[in-house]
């Protein structure tokens, strides 16, 4: 969790991307490199690609990326993948 939770549309906890970072490490330091990393909160595309070089594979998405308002769907999809896809 990204952000302090209980309601969408919160801000993202800059801390967090160190806890992203250290989490990945240990888990790659005790043989669990194979497991893949999730974030919540504040999944953004400002954030999304500090969550990824920090270490998270998976995203969950919402109002911050894929439902921003005034933005068609596909549209927000095909962002959010060519930002994770880098």
């Amino acid at each position: 969790m990204t952000v302090n939770p209980g309601y969408s549309g919160q801000k993202m906890v800059p801390q967090a991307l160190d806890k992203i970072n250290r989490l990945r490490k240990y888990m790659d330091d005790c043989g669990y490199s194979h497991v893949r990393l999730e974030v919540d909160g504040n999944c953004s595309m400002e954030w999304l690609p500090k969550m990824k070089n920090a270490g998270a594979d998976i995203f969950v998405l919402g109002s911050s990326s894929l439902f921003l308002p005034g933005t068609p769907l596909q549209i927000a999809a095909e962002q959010v993948r060519s930002i994770i896809s880098k």
